[in-house]
């Protein structure tokens, strides 16, 4: 577990033949360990996402908070120090980014690291032939896009009241 702050008090008292003196003055030993601990209240979202982490490190005041940009190459990121519990950061594009939390004392260090991922939107997009002839059964293609994840449903509205959840319907 954690251990507190000691404080030592410490005297020194010197003597000679005209007398003696004493000093008094206080120490305080600081443990030598920290715990970095944090939660992350959602880490997983929409762009823009405000991600929130909760500090719940011991052994410290504050805490240098690494938002890591750039998982190719770590520490390419943008570093702030909090000293408040909770700490709210806005992510306004997608991807997967390490959250690093380094706690110091002054005589010791700790990092945690977590990750998070934020999603782009859609981009929707298709395919189909220009001219068509009366009566023709069209395939439409998608090709709609996304950066990272998935597109979860489709809604294709044909001009003419009819409509269709497929990727990709064929309409006469």
């Amino acid at each position: 577990g954690f251990a507190s702050d000691t404080t030592y008090v410490v005297s020194m008292t010197a003597y000679n033949d005209c007398g003696t003196t004493t000093m008094t003055s206080s120490i305080t030993v600081k443990p030598d360990s920290v715990n970095a601990s944090f939660i992350v209240v959602n880490n997983a979202g929409c762009a823009p996402f405000n991600g929130q982490f909760i500090d719940l490190s011991t052994g410290t005041g504050s805490s240098t908070w690494y938002f890591d940009f750039d998982s190719l190459n770590p520490g390419n990121g943008f570093v702030y120090t909090f000293s408040q519990d909770t700490v709210t950061f806005t992510f306004d594009s997608g991807g997967t980014f390490l959250i690093a939390q380094t706690v110091f004392n002054g005589c010791s260090s700790d990092t945690m690291i977590q990750s998070i991922t934020v999603y782009d939107q859609p981009v929707a997009s298709f395919t189909t032939p220009s001219d068509l002839c009366l009566d023709s059964i069209v395939q439409f293609i998608d090709s709609s896009g996304i950066a990272n994840g998935s597109i979860s449903a489709y809604l294709w509205d044909f001009g003419d009241s009819s409509t269709s959840n497929q990727p990709n319907p064929a309409h006469q």
